[in-house]
């Protein structure tokens, strides 16, 4: 069996994602070879060919997929090779970015200037506004944030099983974020979700990134959660949901 073959049928079996299978595809094609010869010599040889090319971020990222792969057909019997470790790949500690206080204020002024309504339902600065302020006060990753339903809402907290780890995780809102969702119309069980998807919250949360003058995307509106958590003397770690202080510090 060739390991694209053998590849597509591990993916299929983990349940892997979409962007996940697309890589791991062009790796295993690019290797193009029978499982039974895939080695951690050969694994070792795509990481120093890649970081000549890559960045080290996404050469660690095709080591860890590789190195996955590896370790499945080893333990199915597949590949009866342990002469060498794979090579690990170091990358630097990477400084997170936010934005403060007065970035925050004019991110908030921004998206209140905005005009329309979405889906019909509610004004579109009323949406994005209400967005802000709960993803500034809760850090929730933005796919939590729209998945957000009324139900995880009690006594301003926030209680949701977070879909990357699949842990609950509760965090309080500001007094802020509860006047603004008071002032969101429901329409379902889902606060944001109903009135746009992920593309469309993109779409316009980078036009009110413009309008505010600000560099950044959405993952800085967590990360400066983060950082009012730690000037209000909150535990980031919990505040972000993180198991580790380390995880924190790197996010």
């Amino acid at each position: 069996m060739m390991l694209t073959d053998y590849a597509s049928l591990y993916l299929a079996e983990v349940g892997a994602s979409v962007q996940y299978r697309a890589i791991a595809m062009r790796l295993a094609r690019r290797i193009d070879m029978p499982v039974a010869e895939f080695t951690a010599e050969r694994i070792n040889t795509v990481i120093a060919t890649d970081l000549a090319v890559y960045a080290k971020n996404t050469v660690r990222t095709h080591r860890a997929i590789l190195s996955a792969i590896y370790r499945h057909a080893r333990e199915s019997g597949a590949v009866n090779d342990c002469t060498r470790k794979i090579s690990r790949v170091k990358v630097p500690q990477p400084i997170p970015r936010a934005w403060t206080f007065g970035e925050m204020r004019r991110l908030y002024a921004a998206a209140g200037q905005l005009r329309g309504r979405f889906r019909r339902l509610a004004d579109r600065s009323l949406v994005m506004q209400s967005a802000i302020l709960v993803g500034y006060s809760t850090a929730l990753r933005l796919r939590d944030l729209l998945g957000l339903r009324h139900d995880n809402i009690r006594e301003g907290q926030v209680v949701l099983c977070v879909q990357k780890t699949r842990r609950v995780h509760a965090v309080t809102l500001t007094e802020e974020a509860q006047s603004a969702l008071t002032e969101l119309p429901r329409v379902g069980p889902l606060v944001f979700g109903h009135f746009l998807a992920t593309t469309t919250f993109l779409y316009w949360f980078r036009k009110v990134v413009k309008q505010a003058g600000l560099d950044g995307s959405a993952k800085y509106l967590r990360r400066s959660s983060a950082t009012y958590a730690c000037l209000a003397g909150i535990d980031p770690t919990g505040h972000l949901g993180h198991a580790t202080p380390e995880l924190a510090r790197k996010h």
